[in-house]
């Protein structure tokens, strides 16, 4: 008489498969796809120094919002009477202006030597008000300063 081992004996599921199944149909069936959403938020309107650089065809132009803890970092491109204000030694801008360029803010292109730079304007302002998480400037209404 030979006898045969039926394996191990499973147990029927019931009603907890089906249930399992209809939740995953339902779910796949009737939900959306979820899209991500990215919140980019910059520190631009708390830091004192603000660069911006915008890289074109005719040449790469920095614009820079220097804020008073860091003045004496651009001291380079201070006017002499701020620069000897500042307690610095006098010496002259336009030595200062290439020191700068080539030694404080440095740009290269593919690691060869600084490209040259040239100071278009200078001048003491209030600061640009910037929307909270995205950092760009906004719009100051007619008549008001900030």
């Amino acid at each position: 008489m030979r006898v045969s081992n039926p394996g191990p004996r499973t147990q029927d599921p019931g009603p907890f498969r089906f249930t399992s199944l209809a939740f995953l149909l339902a779910t796949l069936c009737f939900s959306s796809p979820a899209l991500p959403d990215a919140i980019v938020i910059t520190k631009a309107m708390t830091a004192s120094t603000i660069a911006e650089v915008f890289i074109g065809e005719s040449g790469i132009r920095v614009e820079l919002e220097i804020g008073g803890r860091d003045l004496d970092g651009f001291r380079n491109l201070m006017p002499d009477e701020v620069y000897q204000r500042m307690g610095h030694e006098p010496r002259p801008w336009g030595e200062r202006l290439d020191e700068f360029f080539a030694e404080d803010l440095v740009i290269r292109a593919d690691g060869g030597s600084p490209l040259p730079g040239r100071l278009g304007e200078i001048e003491p302002r209030e600061r640009v008000p910037r929307d909270e998480i995205t950092g760009d400037p906004l719009p100051i209404p007619e008549g008001e300063g900030e």
